[in-house]
């Protein structure tokens, strides 16, 4: 699976690529999340990229995550603004903005864990959440990639599709954590080492 940034993937598994991504209509997490700014300020180190990480928010658990990315043989500061929220005993990010855009709707997310000097990320299992939608264990829409064509809109099937979560938090929570080893792509985490304050 390839995609355009370390943080794509990070918090989007797959908008490029041709595998399911999975999205939720609110922010999945129960509880704020309060975060230290020492603990979280830094450059953090992955083996694809570094990543500048700013709390805009301790209360609120907030923070930005910044990179630089070569686009069109040129260099672009990007960034997203990520909310860190619990559930009833793990972490979650969501992705509140992206590419200067807030997002209302669809926010991206998954599983957070931060030890001392180290960030895990586990991106929600598309497979996973369609079987859950479709045994009626959790309320979602799988949308299938739309295409234009001369002006007309058609539904590719290559396997992408958009897994909606249309569930609120609290039900989102009590399905993952009470069984939670299926729900995310545990083989394959996102790591984040901090190299600096």
């Amino acid at each position: 699976m390839k995609t355009i940034s370390i943080f794509l993937s990070l918090l989007t598994v797959a908008l490029i690529s041709s595998c399911a991504t999975v999205v939720s209509k609110y922010p999945v997490g129960i509880k704020k999340q309060t975060l230290t700014s020492k603990d979280w300020n830094g450059t953090w180190f992955n083996k694809d990229e570094i990543i500048k990480i700013k709390v805009k928010d301790e209360t609120n658990g907030i923070i930005q995550l910044s990179w630089i990315e070569d686009k069109e043989k040129e260099f672009k500061l990007e960034s997203i603004i990520v909310q860190i929220l619990k559930g009833k005993q793990w972490l979650y990010a969501n992705v509140l903005e992206m590419e200067n855009q807030k997002i209302d709707t669809d926010f991206f997310w998954g599983r957070i864990k931060k030890e001392d000097k180290q960030i895990v990320f586990w991106p929600p299992s598309s497979e996973a959440f369609k079987k859950a939608a479709e045994s009626k264990k959790i309320q979602a829409r799988i949308h299938k990639t739309q295409t234009k064509l001369n002006g007309k809109k058609f539904v590719q099937d290559t396997g992408s599709e958009k897994i909606q979560l249309l569930d609120k938090p609290e039900k989102i929570i009590d399905l993952i954590e009470n069984k939670g080893s299926q729900y995310f792509y545990w083989e394959d985490p996102l790591v984040l080492i901090k190299i600096a304050y």
